[in-house]
């Protein structure tokens, strides 16, 4: 081959090379397609990632046969697949088998192997698991019964904002569960982790109102009360937020996806004094624990991949 069919042939390699690498679909390519409901393109772009040994899009497609998105139903495929999520050290997927176990719904149930999947997610700073470890050790689940272990695990849920584990804690030692502002704080940190999303705005009063809609900013018709001035400065019907590194568009996907307590959640363009930004109305009115808590994917990047339950809109 001469040198002219030999760089031809390299460029021809290089430029199937380069098409291969953008085609490759990423799990936030996924995760974005089962917001909108596509759940067989979101099933296929979780397939390829999770042969390409990406254990959030194990975790993902796990999700999606469990539930039976996209595809028909299959406990013990979505097993197989949150066991390979979890031996690529995915603390959600160590915390959802745990779950599994404890419930005997997708697998034989049983404490002991609870415990130990509840364990390995805790060890890697999982609140969710953190909380359920105390609950088996308040309880003698699994494990050797020890009011004392149980308290320490709920205080480091705690800590991280964990509601149930609060509640539990409150129960135990008296300690107040705190203000919804500070719940919604919370949730917004389990989800996107601390020191990576801010507040740009939370109650507003009337005046305020009008003086936002007087610099062309997106609030309700006049006469008409925006979610932002419904509640008081400790508990407003709404906040605004923004996500470091993250679009308002894929922010709001992977709040929807969280399954917290929220009423309705807007990707907004800049308006009035604000740029892009997230609308966010939680249902936070009252403490509610859940059996089942939202499954954040890995405690130490808070990339949320979970099945959708609120919708959007215009506010």
């Amino acid at each position: 081959m001469n040198i002219a069919l030999k760089s031809i042939a390299a460029g021809g390699l290089l430029a199937i090379v380069a098409f291969t690498a953008a085609a490759a679909q990423t799990f936030e390519d996924g995760l974005i397609a089962e917001d909108r409901g596509a759940y067989a393109d979101a099933l296929r772009i979780f397939s390829d990632a999770a042969d390409r040994g990406d254990s959030k899009s194990q975790f993902a497609l796990a999700e999606m046969y469990r539930q039976g998105q996209g595809a028909p139903r299959d406990e013990a495929k979505a097993l197989a697949l949150y066991r390979k999520a979890a031996e690529g050290g995915l603390s959600g997927a160590e915390y959802r088998l745990g779950v599994l176990y404890e419930s005997g719904q997708g697998a034989r149930r049983s404490d002991q192997a609870a415990a130990g999947w509840y364990a390995k997610a805790a060890g890697h700073g999982y609140a969710g698991a953190q909380d359920r470890l105390g609950v088996l050790y308040a309880e003698g689940r699994g494990v050797a019964r020890s009011d004392a272990t149980a308290i320490a695990w709920f205080q480091k849920a705690a800590e991280q904002g964990d509601l149930d584990a609060r509640a539990r804690l409150a129960a135990m030692t008296g300690d107040a569960v705190g203000s919804p502002r500070d719940r919604f704080h919370a949730m917004m940190d389990r989800v996107f982790g601390p020191g990576r999303w801010r507040e740009t705005s939370g109650y507003r009063s009337v005046a305020q109102e009008n003086a936002l809609r007087k610099q062309g900013a997106g609030a309700v018709p006049a006469g008409r009360r925006s979610a932002h001035s419904m509640g008081n400065p400790d508990a407003p019907g709404a906040y605004d937020v923004v996500v470091a590194g993250l679009s308002p568009d894929l922010a709001a996907a992977k709040l929807r996806h969280s399954r917290e307590p929220l009423v309705r959640v807007v990707a907004e363009g800049a308006h009035g004094p604000q740029g892009p930004h997230l609308h966010i109305e939680p249902r936070l009115a009252r403490v509610s624990y859940p059996s089942a808590k939202p499954v954040v994917v890995d405690a130490r990047d808070r990339v949320v991949a979970a099945a959708a339950t609120t919708g959007a809109g215009e506010n």
